[in-house]
């Protein structure tokens, strides 16, 4: 659980405002945590999709449907990682987007202020 929040967290610092963002920013926290070869990495994109999806903090989209938000559902999830597993977990540009919901972008720019206090910056 300590890796999923931790990257849930790197997300959500990337999701403060109103960019749409591919579902990399999901991938390259979770490929930094754990690599990006093998079960260990899918799972952890899988925990952190959902606990983002089932918390309401990410809405998500497909590109071809011109950034038309499909939401935050179960359904919405097995369809991300489908598209995921069919693009063999390097989309890069395909696919799903992800952008922060009102609750999401307020926890990333939460985290930030965090991460700066800690570090010692204003």
């Amino acid at each position: 659980m300590q890796r999923v929040n931790r990257v849930v967290r790197e997300v959500l610092m990337m999701l403060t405002d109103d960019d749409w963002w591919g579902v990399e920013a999901v991938l390259d926290p979770a490929e930094e945590a754990v690599g990006n070869d093998g079960p260990e990495f899918e799972a952890l994109v899988r925990d952190v999709l959902d606990y983002l999806f089932r918390e309401g903090l990410v809405e998500a989209g497909h590109y071809s449907k011109l950034y038309e938000v499909e939401g935050h559902s179960p359904e919405v999830l097995e369809r991300i990682v489908a598209d995921l597993e069919d693009h063999g977990w390097e989309p890069r540009g395909e696919g799903y987007w992800v952008v922060g919901t009102e609750k999401g972008k307020a926890l990333g720019r939460e985290y930030l202020r965090q991460q700066q206090l800690s570090s010692g910056q204003d």
